[in-house]
């Protein structure tokens, strides 16, 4: 749409997978520690109501 040379379009196509790719793994690591936190705070309940 801005009528840029097709060279321009790979550049920023190569740019937009690696942003995917990367947002992809910072979702793994979000996930992972609010498993970790989850777990954490449900060992801290059991710990204080003595279950």
């Amino acid at each position: 749409m801005a009528q840029l040379p097709h060279g321009v379009r790979i550049l920023t196509d190569y740019l937009d997978a690696a942003g995917n790719t990367t947002a992809a793994i910072g979702k793994g690591f979000a996930i992972g520690s609010a498993c970790l936190v989850s777990l954490a705070l449900f060992g801290a309940f059991v710990t204080r109501t003595h279950v």
